[in-house]
C-alpha cells in the first residue's frame, strides 16, 4: 500500500511532488491520510486533485478523514477529484464525509451561481477565510469570494470570449470598491478587470483545445476563483485563479504546430519554457500566444504563475529582479495541465 500523506502539517507543491514520485506503479491501492494535515496549499491541492482524477484516476483510493476533512477537500479541489474519478474511493474515519454529486455537475452558462445546489441548507455559499487559512475578509465585497466551475470546457468559446469569462468580468468589476475614485484609479481598475478576464479566457481556450485533441477520451476540468485578504503591510489582498484539466497536456498539443525543425530540438520542458517566454512563432488566427500573454500579465501585475503539465513544472514571478521562467522537470507525469495564478487586488 502506498501512502499519500505527509509528516508535516502543510502540504506544499514540493511535498506533493515527492509523494507522487514515491508511488509504485505496480500497486493498485493508494491511501491519502488527511488526519495529518492542517493546510493544503492551492497549487499543491490542484496538482494532487488532478493526479487523482487523471493519472491515478483508475487506482483504488482510500481516504483517512479527520475532523477538518470537509474543508480540506473543498478548498483544495480534492472534493472535485473524488466526485469525478473512475476508480473506487473509500473514506474511513468519518461516516458523514462522501463525494458530493455537486462537484460532478457540469457548469453551463445559465448557471450564474455555480455549485449553489451542492451546499447543505444553512451553509454559506462561500469558503470562510479560515478554511483557506487566511485572515478575515471585511464585509466590503459584493457577491461570493469563492466560486468553482466544473467542466467549463464542455461549453465551447465563441469567436470572442468563453462564456465563463463574460460571467467573471462583471463579478470582478463589482469586487473592487468604487469609493472616491480618482481618474488614474478608474483606469487602473478597468485595466485590472480586463487583464484578469483575458487570463481566464486564454487558459480556458487552451483547455477547450486540449479537449479537441483528447482522441475521444473524456477529460475533466475545473476553474476555481477565490479572494483572500492579506494579513499586514507586506501581505496584500489577493485574487487566486486555478484552472486544471486532465487532457493530453500542453507539450502534446503544441508540438505539432511549431514546425518539425524546432520541435525536434526541444524536449517537453524546453517547449513549455519557450511558450511561456513567448519566443515561439504564433500559429492559427493569433493562437499560440495564450501562455506568453498570461505570463506577461502576471509579470505586469506583480503576480505569481505556477504551471504543471506532464513532467514539467514552471514558475513565473512578477515584480522581481529576475523575471525569467523557472523550469523544473518532475519525475511524476501529470495528465493534463494545472495553472494557478495569484494576483494582488487593487483598491481592497
Amino acid at each position: 500500500m502506498t501512502t499519500l500523506g505527509a509528516s508535516a502539517h502543510r502540504l506544499s507543491p514540493t511535498v506533493v511532488e515527492d509523494l507522487l514520485d514515491r508511488l509504485d506503479v505496480a500497486e493498485e491501492r493508494l491511501t491519502l491520510d488527511l488526519r495529518q494535515l492542517d493546510t493544503i496549499e492551492r497549487s499543491a491541492g490542484a496538482i494532487l486533485s488532478n493526479a487523482l482524477v487523471g493519472s491515478l484516476g483508475h487506482r483504488t483510493l482510500e481516504i483517512c478523514a479527520g475532523e477538518n476533512a470537509d474543508e480540506l477537500m473543498r478548498s483544495s479541489g480534492l472534493a472535485f477529484a473524488l466526485a469525478n474519478r473512475v476508480g473506487t474511493t473509500v473514506i474511513h474515519g468519518r461516516s458523514d464525509v462522501s463525494p458530493s454529486a455537486g462537484w460532478a455537475r457540469e457548469w453551463r452558462p445559465g448557471q450564474l451561481e455555480p455549485l449553489r445546489a451542492m451546499m447543505r441548507p444553512g451553509d454559506a455559499e462561500l469558503f470562510e477565510p479560515s478554511e483557506l487559512h487566511e485572515t478575515a475578509i471585511e464585509p466590503d465585497l459584493f457577491g461570493p469570494t469563492y466560486a468553482a466551475f466544473v467542466n467549463p470546457h464542455l461549453t465551447q468559446p465563441s469567436l470572442q470570449h468563453h462564456p465563463l469569462t463574460t460571467l467573471l468580468w462583471p463579478w470582478l468589476d463589482r469586487l473592487i470598491p468604487r469609493r472616491q475614485p480618482r481618474p488614474v484609479d478608474t483606469e487602473a481598475r478597468a485595466l485590472w478587470v480586463a487583464d484578469v478576464g483575458r487570463v481566464v479566457d486564454e487558459v480556458l481556450s487552451n483547455v477547450c483545445e486540449h479537449a479537441r485533441h483528447s482522441d475521444g477520451r473524456r477529460i475533466h476540468s475545473l476553474v476555481q476563483v477565490s479572494v483572500t485578504r492579506g494579513g499586514g503591510e507586506r501581505s496584500t489582498n489577493r485574487l487566486h485563479l486555478c484552472i486544471q484539466d486532465t487532457g493530453p497536456g500542453i507539450p502534446l498539443t503544441a508540438r505539432p504546430k511549431i514546425g518539425p525543425a524546432i520541435a525536434a530540438e526541444l524536449n517537453e520542458t524546453q517547449l513549455v519554457g519557450r511558450l511561456l517566454e513567448g519566443t515561439l512563432s504564433p500559429w492559427g488566427r493569433g493562437r499560440g500566444q495564450g501562455l506568453p500573454r498570461v505570463a506577461e500579465i502576471c509579470r505586469r501585475l506583480s503576480g505569481t504563475l505556477r504551471l504543471a503539465t506532464k513532467i514539467t513544472r514552471a514558475t513565473v514571478e512578477g515584480g522581481s529582479t529576475n523575471e525569467a521562467v523557472l523550469l523544473t522537470p518532475a519525475p511524476f507525469r501529470l495528465d493534463g495541465t494545472v495553472v494557478t495564478l495569484t494576483l494582488p487586488v487593487p483598491g481592497l
